[in-house]
């Protein structure tokens, strides 16, 4: 992240009027970096991160779509389930933002260094955070299922640990995926 910069909106002196009447970005860029091998890295970024995200939503969202025994009325259940949502709406946002960037932003396969600041240095602990919190769903929805047995809504309680499982194991693999590529800093400038 940029370290020398003190306010939130010291981005802002990076964009300079022009004379034509345009705005006109002066700022670092960053690019997300797989080696010489790697024709088109922006969308194997894409690739190899939006999916997973999409997924790691979508099954966190599915699991809350019928009740289940311990998600319909323990606050232990019900607030790390919650929790693994949320954080699965941050990171499809903060992903969204980033990918948007490069492929439809002004300088294609770029990334301006503000947006980058305030996106991908917080994907991993995001993530990290997210699948900790699908794993302790995963074990507070088993620990109900013992102490209390099956209840009424034995076929959601599967249907939650299922889920929850599957969207630890994509946040695990986005792990993976935000390790692999390296950024590579294009310098600012010399106006």
């Amino acid at each position: 992240m940029a370290k020398d910069r003190k306010y939130w909106n010291d981005y802002l002196t990076d964009i300079r009027l022009q004379d034509s009447g345009e705005y006109d970005y002066h700022g670092a860029y960053y690019s997300p970096d797989y080696g010489e091998a790697c024709k088109k890295p922006t969308e194997k970024f894409a690739k190899e991160t939006a999916p997973f995200a999409a997924l790691a939503l979508v099954a966190s969202l599915l699991g809350g779509l019928f009740p289940a025994t311990g998600a319909t009325d323990t606050w232990y259940v019900i607030l790390p389930f919650g929790l693994t949502i949320a954080l699965n709406f941050v990171i499809v946002y903060h992903l969204g933002k980033l990918i948007h960037s490069m492929i439809f932003g002004r300088d294609k396969a770029l990334v301006r260094e503000y947006v980058y600041d305030k996106t991908f240095p917080r994907l991993k602990p995001i993530t990290k955070g997210m699948i900790s919190v699908a794993a302790i769903t995963i074990i507070a929805e088993v620990f109900h299922l013992v102490i209390y047995g099956k209840g009424s809504h034995f076929g959601g309680a599967v249907l939650l640990l299922f889920c929850m499982a599957i969207s630890a194991l994509s946040g695990v693999v986005l792990l993976y995926a935000f390790n692999r590529v390296k950024w590579l800093k294009i310098a600012k400038d010399k106006d």
